[in-house]
């Protein structure tokens, strides 16, 4: 097989085989027919240059991927050696590349050679002869080497300059082969003389086309050659010019080849690498481990990836991505490896870097998330503790309203004076508007705690509009002003909270009636959309009242805000209202706005989502409205049966036995839990009210307890509690309780949930006949036994002013609560003493609590005062302040009980 390699610098030697083939077979041919001529006769032989040149360009074909592939590997000067070395030990072509400067021995020139490149110097540019070479003759051909500039490369240090003769390629062609042919057909020729002629000339003929085929052929190889010549050029100079690394190393790791980038990365020039061994590159960064993954599977004969701590000319240290692959051939066998290497050490300084930064960052938002949790934590320990005080002022607020408003309807039910019935409508008009306004305060405490959620039930919205009526109606026809309701389109029965778009509709018309002084109220109901059953319904109330600038409606649906002052001092109200009405419409999914023109009215909506709902083919019977209404009505049906009421506070007590009285039940009393289980066990009973918050024993236990007897599982308890939040309400569902009755009870309330509680409850026993009512509990009218009776009662302690507005000229009465206060400060001090005495702060803070809102509900206000400081104290387990407030709390009680005694010595001279 023959190999022609073709060095980067001179490509002209292309030629030289194909040259060389035509020449021979010309020759051959041209000694036949002289011998021919001269010895008279012919003879038909075969052309054997010819197809000796064709099998040698099939050759060359064959080897032109193996010869690209050891191009891109090899640098061009070697893989000429090579070449001539192979064709040397596979071809009868012989190819020598030789130099009057040889630097390796086997490149010395023979005789010819020499005086071919002594001709070369003197001009000529090819040599050829005939000649015995090893005693065989040979057809030889020599062309110069010209120096070009990327010859300088790799010579530079020789002395050469562009354009001098650096050496010579000859090649010689043994002709013993065609002798051979032409001594074999020297008998045949004479006596086939004429027919060689003919033959001769049709031989000249054909072999013509052959050449002339052949020399198109040839032609046709030259171009693919060039082709493919440029495609290895292009290659090696996309490797040499690529940004990474590339080196080849035979399999002693000795460098053969780099490229620029190579270098350029490890500080040496392309002489000090080739030739070294990779280790010139080795540092002791590198871990051994990753040194024998390397070698484990590059002796497998598969590639490795990984990381490089590789040192540089200079000593630093340089960090490269490997990718090292064993060159096989074509038994398998490994014989070079190649690595290209890139770069990383910016890089991984820079990962390092941003893994730095992104640490630093991760460590700040950490910090600032902790403080992000912590400001949550204090916001919500902040609105947990806004929501307990609003939660325990709300209790503290009805506790007293309690007696205010149940004292007010007993009164309102005695004979009066008109001008005592005014004052006590006043008081009662006083008293819902502060419960009103505690409801609203509540209301927006929920919603920014988010403890407010909707109910989902069904309702007619028509039903709903005629009882917004209903309520309005009063006030409607005290302004003198009329509501016009309208329904456009929007369905009857839906699905929806009808307690909370009660309540919004409400602040809304109440707004509308409070600021229209003449005219009326419009409230219509229309579809926004609609998608299947879900139905966005718009609700506007119009009025025709003294309006608002535009430039305040967006304050109005702020909490406390309102249009101005003035508005506030002239309609009052607290600019809650609005604002929980934007909130609730944002729960159902909807929003709020208003539009107006001063002087001539606004108009408030809200929208919400609401479902289809399908109305009842038969409604069912409310057996409240059919029963029970008011309580004329409780005792028309209701009267004798006995009711067990449980409360801890003497006074709450005191008013709701007076109602329940006045309504025809016979109540018994208990003052806490445990209590009122032994008297549900011993007695009897068809309704039970409950106090929740109570000592010994609270209204949730008892609860429990009497529903695990028999007979009370069915029986209607119904808690009675100052705690409005549903947190508060969850656990007396849970143990059995039916409803709540909120404090400060409102009679007709009251009234109204006991008889539904009663007609729901279908199952007691109507077999109890009229009995009198328990003997009330005899009153004392001391505190303890060593009261000091030498000291000077003290006026300022105990204001009974607030007893007389409440009862007026009734001193009996006032007698009886105050007897009952008087009870209920000797018991409190016994239990404040037990826990002082045991350090209980617990006690201390519950018996504080108890008698503070009895105290302020007597007109007791130092007392309640002290009070109020110490359940403080004790709620804080500050027993300093306990051990303060004490001395100051006992001595408070003595005046208040002497105060109290001198008063009654006083009403009975």
């Amino acid at each position: 097989m023959n190999i022609w390699v073709n060095t980067p610098s001179e490509t002209d030697t292309n030629n030289a085989p194909y040259t060389l083939s035509r020449f021979i077979s010309i020759a051959i041919w041209s000694a036949i027919i002289i011998w021919s001529l001269i010895c008279g006769a012919g003879s038909l032989f075969q052309i054997y240059s010819l197809n000796q040149q064709a099998v040698e360009l099939a050759r060359i074909q064959a080897q032109e991927r193996f010869t690209s592939q050891a191009l891109m590997l090899t640098n061009p000067m070697f893989m000429t050696r090579e070449a001539h070395k192979f064709s040397r030990e596979n071809s009868t072509l012989l190819g020598h590349l030789t130099s009057l400067r040889p630097k390796a021995p086997e490149n010395k020139p023979d005789k010819w050679e020499k005086k071919a490149l002594f001709l070369f110097e003197s001009g000529e540019q090819e040599v050829t002869e005939l000649s015995y070479v090893n005693g065989k003759e040979q057809l030889r051909l020599m062309r110069p080497l010209m120096t070009e500039e990327s010859c300088l490369l790799c010579h530079g240090q020789d002395g050469y300059q562009i354009g001098d003769i650096r050496g010579g390629l000859s090649v010689s062609v043994p002709l013993q082969p065609a002798r051979k042919i032409i001594e074999s057909q020297i008998i045949i020729s004479a006596v086939g003389y004429c027919l060689i002629w003919l033959l001769g000339l049709a031989g000249i003929r054909w072999t013509g086309g052959r050449i002339k085929s052949q020399v198109t052929h040839n032609e046709q190889t030259q171009q693919a050659l060039q082709e493919s010549e440029k495609k290895v050029n292009n290659l090696a100079q996309a490797i040499e010019q690529s940004p990474a690394s590339f080196v080849i190393t035979d399999l002693d790791t000795h460098i053969e080849y780099v490229n620029q980038a190579f270098c350029h990365a490890s500080g040496y020039d392309k002489e000090e690498l080739l030739g070294q061994t990779i280790n010139i590159l080795k540092s002791d960064k590198t871990q051994p481990e990753t040194y024998t993954s390397l070698w484990r599977s590059l002796a497998r004969g598969k590639p490795w990836k990984g990381e490089l701590y590789n040192r540089r000319k200079d000593g630093s240290i340089i960090v490269e991505f490997c990718s090292i692959s064993p060159l096989l051939d074509h038994n398998g066998h490994i014989t070079q490896y190649v690595a290209v290497k890139e770069d990383i050490t910016e890089k991984q300084y820079l990962s390092k870097e941003l893994e730095q930064h992104q640490h630093h960052l991760q460590e700040l938002v950490e910090e600032r998330t902790r403080e992000v949790v912590q400001e949550r934590q204090r916001a919500e320990d902040a609105n947990k503790a806004k929501t307990r005080f609003l939660s325990n002022t709300s209790h503290e607020i009805r506790t007293p309203m309690n007696a205010i408003i149940g004292l007010t309807h007993l009164l309102q039910k005695s004979e009066l004076t008109q001008d005592q019935k005014k004052k006590l409508e006043k008081i009662d008009t006083s008293a819902s508007h502060l419960l009103s306004v505690i409801n609203d305060i509540l209301d927006l405490s929920k919603i920014e705690a988010g403890k407010l959620t909707l109910e989902n039930s069904s309702f007619s919205l028509n039903e709903l509009f005629e009882h917004i009526n209903s309520l309005l109606k009063f006030q409607l026809e005290d302004k003198g002003i009329s509501l016009t309701i309208v329904n456009h389109g929007v369905p009857d029965w839906l699905q929806g909270d009808v307690v909370r778009l009660r309540q919004a509709l409400l602040n809304y018309i109440g707004n509308a009636i409070k600021f229209t002084e003449q005219g009326g109220i419009t409230l219509t109901a229309t579809v926004e959309q609609q998608k299947d059953d879900d139905y966005l319904i718009r609700f506007d109330v119009e009025d025709t009242g003294i309006g608002i600038e535009n430039n305040k409606i967006d304050d109005l649906f702020k909490p406390f805000r309102q249009a101005d002052e003035s508005t506030t001092k002239r309609y009052g109200g607290t600019g809650l209202g609005l604002a929980i009405t934007q909130n609730l419409a944002s729960l159902m999914g909807g929003q709020v706005g208003a539009s107006s023109v001063p002087g001539q009215g606004s108009t408030f909506w809200l929208t919400g989502h609401f479902k289809a709902a399908t109305a009842p083919l038969e409604r069912p019977v409310n057996e409240a409205e059919e029963i029970v209404c008011n309580e004329d009505e409780l005792r028309e049906q209701f009267k004798g049966l006995p009711v067990l009421l449980v409360d801890d506070n003497e006074i709450n007590m005191e008013v709701a036995t007076e109602l329940l009285e006045d309504a025809g039940f016979i109540v018994e009393q208990a003052e806490n839990g445990r209590i009122a289980v032994e008297k549900a066990r011993a007695h009897p009973f068809e309704l039970i009210l409950m106090d929740v918050k109570m000592p010994v024993m609270d209204g949730i236990e008892a609860t429990r307890l009497i529903r695990m007897q028999p007979a009370y599982a069915n029986t209607p308890i119904l808690a009675m509690t100052a705690n409005v939040y549903k947190e508060d309400q969850e656990p007396c569902i849970e143990v059995g309780m039916n409803d709540f009755i909120p404090k400060p009870v409102d009679p007709d309330t009251m009234f109204r949930i006991i008889g539904l509680s009663l007609a729901q409850n279908k199952n007691r026993a109507r077999t109890h006949t009229p009995t009198e009512t328990t003997p009330a509990i005899p009153f004392v009218t001391t505190i303890s036994d060593n009261s000091h009776s030498e000291h000077i009662p003290d006026s300022s302690s105990i204001d009974f002013t607030i007893l007389r507005q409440t009862f007026g000229d009734n001193i009996e009465r006032q007698h009886q609560i105050l007897a009952k206060f008087m009870l209920q400060m000797k018991n409190v001090s016994d239990d404040m003493r037990t826990g002082y005495e045991a350090n209980d702060c617990d006690i201390i803070a519950f018996q504080a609590h108890k008698l503070k809102s009895s105290s302020s509900m007597v007109g007791a206000n130092p007392l309640a005062d002290i009070c109020q400081a110490m359940e403080i104290a004790g709620q804080e387990g500050n027993w300093s302040e306990i051990l303060l407030y004490y001395p100051q709390f006992e001595q408070a009680l003595l005046t208040v009980n002497q105060a109290i005694k001198a008063t009654i010595a006083s009403d009975e001279a």
